[in-house]
């Protein structure tokens, strides 16, 4: 049994389930294969990436949150702070690089508000124009 969002209903369940995905996830970070993100279905533990999302690069899964029913995570990446969006099937990269002209090396926190995802992130150096 993999351990990741699905759809549930609108309710007090949504949070207690939101509650129990979190605690439930485990992040290791490593500089030789890339961070890693996994499950655990409480009888056994399942990794749900490529390790580094595929790049070695991302050292660290530095901030995870759920919204609308797709679990995100953040990474830290010296060429620029990736998020990554999973749906319970497949991980899809929705943002790498920079925002606007600031590079941001760690994607802090993400939050849900207003239905809409917030991201903060740190690290930040200005893109040179020349």
């Amino acid at each position: 049994m993999v351990l990741g969002p699905r759809i549930i209903p609108a309710d007090s369940k949504q949070r207690l389930w939101l509650f129990l995905t979190i605690r439930s996830m485990w992040v290791l970070q490593t500089r030789l294969t890339g961070a890693q993100v996994w499950s655990f279905d409480n009888k056994s533990w399942k990794q749900e990436n490529s390790s580094g999302f595929g790049l070695k690069d991302n050292v660290a899964i530095s901030a995870m949150t759920v919204h609308e029913n797709i679990l995100y995570a953040g990474t830290t990446n010296a060429k620029g702070g990736e998020i990554w969006a999973f749906d319970g099937q497949e991980w899809r990269c929705i943002h790498s690089g920079s925002f606007g002209d600031l590079l941001s090396k760690t994607i802090s926190s993400m939050i849900v508000y207003k239905g809409k995802l917030y991201v903060g992130a740190v690290g930040s150096d200005h893109l040179s124009s020349g």
